[in-house]
């Protein structure tokens, strides 16, 4: 008689019960889920969220995205397209924007003595062109171009602008040249927003209505003075 406690020997093969362990888990019903890349981003999301109520990580349509799951997609994603909506009406509307104000309360009244001037770009330009780098030649050309125009006080030269709030200027204060203007700020524009490649007869022509616009500044009448949206005393 067996004393209480102690367990008879095993009358199967522990191994044996092993591999019918194995071929159970091995059936259908017990095989993990195929998921999809999305599905997978939605699994990890609801995850990563911890919403205990979501459904579960096992069981269930693991595409259902949680309630707040929902909503930082859609806020994602709304915040996405603003951003591209603002980049094309800064890049595009042509609408000016105000100069910073500095400390002395002058818009732009130091600017010619801190922005590059035109020998400092129209040497870079030259470094480009000789290194093969025709994009970044392309942008040191248009560059020039603005920097002609900031010399006449045709418009500021403030870090940060857009070739938009350029065209808008030179439209207002010098329509005579808009047209080459518009020329220059096409082949930069392409370049370095339309994704198009850039090549020596592009820089070359960028170069050549940069030097247009620099014959029309210096033999035009007086320019009348950048508007900086104050009114004098």
């Amino acid at each position: 008689m067996q004393r209480d406690g102690i367990l008879p020997p095993l009358e199967e093969d522990p191994e044996r019960i092993r591999d019918l362990a194995d071929e159970v888990l091995s059936r259908d019903e017990f095989a993990p889920p195929d998921l999809n890349w999305w599905e997978r981003f939605v699994r990890w999301l609801n995850d990563l969220l911890g919403d205990v109520d979501g459904p579960d990580a096992d069981v269930g349509d693991p595409t259902a995205l949680t309630p707040i799951a929902q909503l930082l997609l859609v806020l994602v994603a709304g915040s996405l397209i603003l951003f591209v909506l603002w980049r094309i009406y800064k890049s595009w509307s042509g609408l000016p924007k105000r100069a910073k104000v500095d400390d002395e309360g002058k818009s732009g009244s130091r600017q010619a003595g801190t922005r590059r001037t035109v020998v400092d770009w129209s040497a870079e330009a030259a470094d480009h062109e000789q290194a093969g780098r025709w994009a970044e030649a392309v942008r040191c050309w248009y560059r020039v171009a603005v920097a002609r125009l900031a010399d006449r006080e045709l418009v500021r030269d403030v870090p940060g602008r857009t070739s938009g709030e350029y065209r808008y200027e030179v439209q207002k204060n010098a329509p005579d040249m808009a047209e080459t203007f518009d020329q220059c700020s096409d082949d930069f524009d392409a370049v370095w927003y339309g994704g198009e490649v850039a090549s020596p007869e592009q820089a070359e022509r960028v170069k050549a209505l940069s030097g247009a616009v620099g014959e029309r500044a210096s033999t035009g009448a007086s320019p009348a003075r950048v508007s900086t949206g104050e009114s004098s005393s």
